[in-house]
């Protein structure tokens, strides 16, 4: 059997050498890829940008060299597909240097054809000082414009690989501002969640501005302005970060299907509306594992899963991809963010009842050094309280949380069962109660109507009588009648049973224990603001 797989990066060499060590000589791999460059790690470029990578070099996995001779992988670099024949099971290909053509014939062909930067049309964007970065090149170049001096910059996209960079190029002592065109920054994520990154990047340096469209970026030789339709902002470097799109432009007449985007439409065996040709990767459009729909998911993660499910398919084993869970990670000026299946707001369009409970607790024992706080969103479904997404944020283990949620969405975890998890625990690590089990917890009262939450949205529109009360130990809050949780023991002077009541505190629990206080005493209408000021901004 012969294989042609294009694509050298992350999900095509994991297609390859798979297939080779399951099949040996049986199998004729041929992989192959139009640059010079094979297995290098993209999620790594900030970090070589920034210098805290010192080596490009130790961003590549492999080189080509190394790669076809351990795998037996017929390895041929600086080539490109430029045509496929899906009837005669041929593909031509072309020697980019040469433009020598050929024609090979196939079996089996993967298309692992990955994504490119999005190229918005910018009046400016030629100039000196605007960069993208995709590639381990453009990473050196980035870097070596940082290194000579530059001083501001504008990152164009508020998606994780634009807020690593700002984090990275504040490190570096470069100012930047981050700029979205759309409402929000962390597309998949509730919007006062993004909003609560976005406070926390303005409180480390780094103004972020959403609702931004570029109009021109200006300058005299050089980069020297951007232009929105409302604001001009001073630069001598523009980084275009605003998503990639699929490669998949030379496709367009092959009748594969694809998505509205030009992602590659597959099943959950990464085969495309052609049954010998696979797609995976980024150019692949996969299903979303909670509610089923086409999801394209451009991460690294997905690329080297879905890689290993097609070579196992066209190997003849039993596998199949149960779906995507869209997981989220970055690391961005002092702040960790996670995310991992669905957000309040995507989970209620999916047609869930959807409900979320929103916290924010100690990630650790309070008297350990390092400790911190984070603020977590658990989201399920209020019939079945199945479990259908976390959103994390905070200086500790985001990531530890994201993946207890992952391993409880793929197998359903209800909250009930999550609340008996046996969790690790010790003083440098975690609290007894785990912060995720506090989430579930939290939730689970709300669900069951033990507690009644509201976010931010909700907060601002309370009834015009509402009584607000600041419940914390001290008083923080000038505008808002202290009453510290603990000095409730009845009913509150001159307060009706029936006046609406909101418990505002630190992180949320003060605020939870007032109001279970309160119910006892009669009062009928509380409502405590989840996640606290930790979360949450309050108009003075």
């Amino acid at each position: 059997m012969t294989v042609v797989i294009v694509g050298a990066v992350a999900a095509g060499t994991k297609v390859a050498a798979k297939l080779k060590r399951e099949l040996g000589d049986e199998c004729q791999v041929i992989l192959l890829e139009r640059r010079n460059e094979i297995s290098y790690s993209g999620c790594g470029l900030p970090y070589y940008v920034e210098g805290v990578v010192k080596d490009i070099a130790s961003l590549y996995l492999n080189t080509p060299e190394e790669f076809a001779e351990v795998t037996g992988t017929q390895l041929r670099c600086e080539t490109e597909l430029t045509a496929v024949d899906r009837a005669g099971h041929t593909v031509q290909i072309k020697d980019v240097k040469t433009g020598r053509t050929e024609t090979l014939s196939y079996d089996k062909l993967v298309l692992a054809v990955g994504a490119s930067p999005s190229r918005v049309p910018v009046q400016g964007a030629e100039l000196p000082g605007v960069f993208h970065l995709r590639t381990p090149a453009d990473a050196q170049v980035l870097r070596e414009a940082v290194d000579k001096g530059m001083r501001r910059a504008v990152i164009l996209g508020g998606g994780p690989v634009g807020l690593e960079l700002a984090s990275c190029l504040k490190e570096k002592g470069v100012r930047s501002v981050v700029l979205d065109a759309a409402s929000q920054i962390l597309p998949g994520f509730d919007s006062d969640f993004a909003a609560h990154v976005e406070d926390c990047l303005m409180e480390n340096g780094v103004p972020v501005f959403t609702g931004q469209t570029v109009t021109s970026i200006e300058g005299e030789g050089k980069v020297e302005m951007v232009r929105t339709q409302n604001r001009r902002i001073r630069a001598d470097a523009v980084i275009f970060a605003a998503g990639v799109r699929p490669n998949t432009e030379f496709l367009k007449d092959t009748g594969l299907a694809m998505t509205p985007g030009g992602a590659l439409v597959v099943d959950e065996y990464m085969t495309t509306s052609d049954p010998d040709i696979y797609a995976v990767g980024d150019c692949a459009a996969v299903t979303n594992r909670l509610t089923g729909q086409r999801q394209w998911a451009p991460l690294g993660s997905v690329a080297a899963i879905t890689g290993r499910v097609c070579a196992k398919v066209i190997a003849g084993q039993t596998a199949a991809y149960p779906g995507v869970l869209g997981t989220t990670l970055l690391k961005t000026c002092g702040v960790n963010v996670s995310k991992t299946g669905l957000c309040l707001a995507d989970a209620k369009a999916a047609g869930f009842d959807a409900v979320a409970a929103t916290v924010s607790v100690d990630d650790r024992v309070p008297y350990y050094p390092g400790a911190g706080v984070l603020t977590i969103r658990a989201v399920a479904d209020r019939a079945t309280h199945r479990l259908l997404g976390v959103q994390a944020a905070g200086p500790g283990p985001v990531d530890k949380i994201a993946d207890v949620a992952v391993a409880c969405l793929c197998h359903g975890a209800t909250l009930e069962s999550m609340q008996c998890m046996d969790l690790s625990y010790a003083p440098p690590f975690s609290t007894a109660i785990h912060p995720l089990t506090q989430a579930v917890n939290v939730l689970l009262n709300k669900v069951e109507g033990k507690m009644t939450g509201v976010n931010m949205d909700d907060f601002r529109h309370l009834p015009p009588d509402t009584l607000f009360l600041d419940v914390m130990k001290t008083a923080h809050i000038p505008q808002y009648t202290s009453v510290p949780v603990r000095t409730i023991h009845g009913a509150l002077d001159g307060v009706e049973k029936s006046r609406p009541i909101a418990l505002v505190c630190e992180k949320g629990k003060q605020g939870y224990l007032a109001q279970n206080k309160l119910r006892r005493y009669g009062y009928t209408d509380t409502v405590v603001l989840e996640g606290g000021l930790v979360f949450n901004r309050i108009d003075e």
